[in-house]
């Protein structure tokens, strides 16, 4: 019992963490005294404090209870200081084992640039520190390894560090995104604290030398007297006790009346009043409000990091947080930081992982089981392996990856198993052959119905065209030129346009429809912009204006927003021919509505229109252009667009300046979403909060009121008063509110740039499409966007299984009705939507919500049974084929030569690890031309350090591939010494071929061989030559050859 001999001081008069902070800093640091304070009390709001108050040259620390967080505050204690150090800590923290600072210091061990070291020692150093391999080095204590580069995310660092070798040298050292994985700037060290000992007999005290103890109030067990002269800190005064004076702050509880008279009260007594705001936002925001106070608005603001404040009469000043004035107990950026860390893991886009169905053309239905690299000691090379029905495998080599493709089915469900070797695939392809054959006759049916009926003819005005075109204000991207392209190549056709464009929210699809629309207005033909609300409609108008103002057009709005008496006018403006552009809702397919001369109809959101409305809006434009726009378009017209029954412009490539949006998936937690909404205010941003139920949407209102009571809220929903609605969109839009609390009347229509964060309750109850086009509100432009997609907890825990001994015995009986679960159709989306955060992937999300929901119906008739039986992708080609056939054209095929040369050529495992990333790297060089060819070893050399021979191999044989497949060269392979080249039936040898081979090879070297793919030439190569270069030379001359014959 240690209090019973007294060797320490007591204070009181120190009512909270930011007094006892101010306590410490003025006893201790100003006198050039460390200390160290310890407490059972979360240590948050002192060691903010600890930053305003501690004096230049000072330190803090804080010692945090992970294992990484608390290995950094040690390295920190052991390294030189500056000035003097105050660090906070738990009591727990005293009797934690610790090796000696002496076995610490030895054990540390820091990586310069220039410094030889071999990678094998470095990585075997960093698993002896009880550093953790991951694919990813994505938090402290984590490394990863690929090819000659080494991630490691240090404990010292708020970013992880690349490392790159040369041999035995460390060649440059670099942090990098972890969203990204791109590299930033470059870095001189990288120090490596260890995280595992052996022996830990020490404890804290034993880095703390000449420390002065500062204990909190400690239990009355608790013993004092190792620790003597000791400073002790009570809230009850004592007799024998020091009362240091400081008083803390009456609560205000968001009441500014009641902060107005206590700002006064201290006034009275000639005590100084500071307001201290976390950031510019908040202090804009008191600033804003104090305005309207006499007695408030003389006090002075600042930005300050305190979240408590106290009072000092002696000293006669006062210090008031923005968290007491509003009732906050929380730091946002820490609630972010911290959840950043422990709950929002990465999720990065695989379009193929282990475990998915994939569909061979040849072999069928099996699961793809990931990479393996065969034939390691001759010619390596990765297959793809893929497990068929009762355990049998294929491993398919690189050159026949192409004929392997995800499964998709048309019902969300899953395959059978094909038999590998067996006969039934080649039944079936041959079944499902059929049927396509019927769709093609189908497709065949409508296009003639298209091309029977002429299109109207549009022929513009190239001139006011290309003065349109050159104001357009900004720089067009790549995908929005080549749709503008196609759009306006559609329109010159004698047909009808039927083309889908798609591109994300915000990637200037609007601007590829004005081009169209400006055409065919300037043809005399009129153009229906149909968009599924009012409030959308209405931008679009303004839009329109805007851009077309100064143009021969008139634009017209027919929408709710507009009394019966101007709708009329449109309406007859329609009639007459006076109206050139009508942008409108559903009111546009009102029997009352009549079109002069209609030449073009655009539906914009084509995915929020049901397929009866579509066929409605066909059926009265038919013999018309039509061009559709959506960011996720639905399955069925997705699956039209793939078939080939309509024409598909992709704008994936965003506009210069944006950055991806940060999503985060969780269940619901007060703290981050109020941490989330703080964050934005701080920066002078809006939030969107989408809450889906009009009739608890009150209820909701006053539960964001308590929980950010500094925030303007204002509410929106689709059973508001139309002007009501419009007036809350417009102040919103004008910044006189902070949140707007909105149903998903805001997934169309609302651009605001500064509304940079989005809330999304209850998540899972929304499509995928939906989400995405709620998702693309935010982020418009240069600013870091950030979307919260809220769960309830039970959604992403796996119920507990049953246990059931006669599940297995029944399975050999029957085979029970499988039922989607909507609960994991719900986990499913909400998932996808994680991967697909990158910018441009809104077409990918289609295709993914294809594989959740199914893929629809192609020609308004069911197929499912076909489309499940060999997928989507194998069905839709087999269409395309088929209709391509039908109208006597040939099919064409992008054929790549199989080459089989005498040297490694993959992409090593050890240089990039992980499956899915090889895959993607395969598949993207397999078509890759010379210039994207450059480009993505660039990116690999970022990712991995200096490119291995057996990818620059790689490459070079892609490229000899691609070249060789124009030539009609099916196969090229090199057998004892000779190169044979065959050619498929499609090859017409030209009359002077034999003769230049001869010429150039001599007669002797020269043999033509027969095969049943088609015929060849074996040509014996000189003994030094090196088979790869002697390979692009005699392809060089082949395409010489040919060249000159054409």
């Amino acid at each position: 019992m240690s209090h019973a001999t007294k060797s320490f001081t007591r204070y009181y008069g120190l009512p909270n963490g930011a007094a006892k902070a101010y306590f410490a800093c003025q006893t201790y640091l100003n006198h050039n005294k460390s200390a160290v304070f310890i407490t059972a009390h979360d240590t948050d709001d002192f060691d903010n404090a600890a930053k305003e108050f501690a004096p230049r040259g000072a330190e803090t620390l804080t010692l945090p209870e992970t294992d990484t967080g608390r290995m950094n505050a040690l390295f920190a204690l052991i390294s030189p200081a500056g000035g003097p150090r105050l660090l906070s800590t738990n009591y727990e923290s005293l009797s934690t084992p610790l090796p000696t600072p002496q076995d610490f210091k030895n054990r540390l061990f820091t990586v310069r640039r220039g410094d030889t070291l071999r990678r094998q020692e470095l990585l075997d150093r960093l698993e002896n520190s009880g550093y953790g391999r991951e694919e990813y080095a994505e938090a402290p204590g984590q490394y990863a390894a690929r090819g000659s580069v080494v991630d490691i995310f240090c404990l010292n660092r708020p970013e992880p560090l690349r490392l790159y070798f040369a041999g035995n040298r460390v060649e440059m050292i670099s942090a990098y995104d972890l969203d990204t994985q791109n590299t930033k700037e470059h870095v001189e060290q990288a120090d490596i604290i260890p995280l595992k000992f052996k022996d830990t007999p020490a404890t804290l005290a034993d880095y703390l030398p000449g420390f002065s103890f500062i204990f909190d109030e400690p239990d009355k067990e608790f013993d004092l007297s190792a620790y003597p002269n000791c400073a002790v800190t009570t809230l009850l005064p004592s007799a024998d006790g020091v009362n240091f004076g400081l008083k803390a702050n009456v609560p205000f509880n968001a009441n500014m009346d009641l902060l107005d008279k206590e700002v006064a009260g201290l006034q009275a007594h000639n005590i100084v009043v500071t307001i201290c705001c976390l950031n510019r936002g908040e202090l804009d925001r008191m600033g804003e409000l104090a305005a309207d106070y006499e007695h408030l608005k003389k006090a002075a603001f600042k930005i300050s990091p305190l979240t408590q404040g106290f009072c000092s009469p002696q000293e006669r000043f006062a210090l008031i947080t923005s968290n007491e004035i509003l009732n906050r107990r929380y730091n946002a950026a820490r609630v972010i930081k911290h959840f950043d860390i422990e709950g929002a893991k990465r999720v990065r886009f695989k379009e193929l992982q282990a475990g998915d169905y994939v569909v061979h053309q040849e072999h069928g239905i099996g699961r793809y089981l990931g990479l393996e690299v065969m034939d390691k000691e001759e010619n390596p090379t990765d297959c793809l392996i893929i497990e068929y029905r009762r355990g049998s495998r294929l491993y398919v080599p690189m050159y026949d990856f192409k004929k392997v493709q995800k499964y998709i089915g048309a019902g969300g469900k899953r395959p059978t198993l094909s038999v590998l070797g067996g006969a039934t695939w080649k039944d079936v392809k041959s079944r499902v052959k059929e049927e396509a054959q019927k769709a093609a006759k189908e497709i065949l049916k409508l296009e003639a119905l298209r091309q029977a009926t002429p299109a109207p003819e549009i022929s513009g005005d190239a001139r006011i065209e290309q003065e349109f075109a050159d104001s357009f204000p900004y720089v067009l991207t790549p995908g929005q030129e080549q749709a503008i392209r196609e759009t306006l190549h559609d329109l010159d056709l004698s047909k009808p346009m039927d083309r889908v464009l798609v591109g994300d929210v915000g990637f200037g699809k609007t601007e590829v429809a004005m081009r169209a629309a400006l055409k065919v207005a300037l043809s005399g033909k009129q153009v229906m912009v149909l968009v599924p609300t009012t409030i959308l409609a209405d931008q679009h108008y303004k839009t329109f204006s805007k851009r077309l103002a100064g143009f021969p057009v008139v634009v017209r709005m027919l929408c709710r927003f507009q009394t019966a008496k101007e709708q009329k006018a449109v309406i007859e403006e329609l009639k007459n021919g006076v109206c050139d552009i009508i942008i409108g809702t559903h009111r546009l397919m009102s029997k009352d509505i009549r079109f002069k001369q209609l030449g073009l109809v655009i539906i914009d959101e084509e995915h929020r229109f049901g397929v009866k409305q579509k066929e409605k809006i066909r059926a009265m434009s038919a013999g018309v252009h039509s061009l559709m726009l959506s960011a996720t378009p639905i399955p069925r017209t997705l699956n039209q667009s793939l078939a080939s029954l309509r024409d598909i412009s992709l704008i994936d490539t965003p506009p210069r300046g944006r950055t991806p949006i940060k999503t985060v998936v969780t269940a619901w937690n007060n703290d981050l979403a109020a941490a989330a909404i703080t964050q934005e205010l701080a920066r002078g941003g809006q939030i969107y909060y989408v809450y889906n139920s009009v009739q608890s949407m009150e209820s909701r209102y006053l539960f964001l009121k308590k929980l950010v009571p500094q925030a303007r809220i204002c509410m929106a929903h689709g059973q508001m008063n139309e002007k009501e609605l419009e007036q809350t969109l417009w102040d919103f839009n004008k910044g006189k509110y902070d949140i707007l609390l909105a149903s998903t009347i805001i997934e169309s229509g609302i651009d605001i740039t500064n509304a940079n964060t989005l809330i999304v309750e209850n998540a899972q109850n929304f499509g995928l499409a939906q989400l995405y086009q709620l998702r693309g509100r935010i982020g418009r432009g240069s600013t870091k966007a950030y979307c919260y997609l809220f769960h309830p907890d039970w959604l992403l825990k796996k119920p507990a299984e049953k246990e059931d001994n006669f599940t297995d015995l029944a399975a050999v009986y029957w085979k029970p009705k499988e039922e989607k679960d909507p609960t994991e159709e719900a986990r499913q989306r909400l998932a996808a939507l994680m991967e697909f955060s990158d910018l441009g992937s809104g077409f990918r999300l289609a295709l993914r919500d294809m594989e959740i929901r199914g893929a629809g119906e192609l020609l308004g008739v069911k197929q499912h049974g076909y489309v499940n039986e060999v997928g989507l992708s194998l069905y839709c080609d087999l269409v395309a084929a088929e209709v391509k056939k039908l109208k006597g054209e040939r099919v064409e095929r992008n054929l790549q030569a199989k080459v089989n040369l005498p040297l490694p050529a993959y992409i090593p495992p050890d240089y990039l690890p992980d499956d899915a990333e090889r895959l993607k790297y395969y598949k993207e060089l397999m078509s890759a031309d010379e210039a994207k060819t450059k480009t993505l070893l660039a990116r690999l050399q970022d990712l991995c350090g200096p490119v291995p021979s057996e990818v620059e191999n790689l490459t070079k044989l892609f490229l000899l591939s691609n070249r060789a497949g124009k030539l009609e060269i099916y196969h090229i392979d090199w057998v004892d010494g000779a190169l044979e080249m065959l050619f498929t039936h499609r090859f017409k040898m030209p009359p002077a071929f034999p003769g230049e081979l001869f010429n150039r090879f001599g007669p002797g070297n020269i043999e033509f061989v027969k095969s049943k793919n088609g015929d060849g030439v074996r040509i014996i190569a000189p003994e030094c030559k090196d088979p790869l270069l002697f390979t692009q030379q005699t392809l060089a001359f082949f395409e010489t050859i040919l060249r000159q014959e054409k």
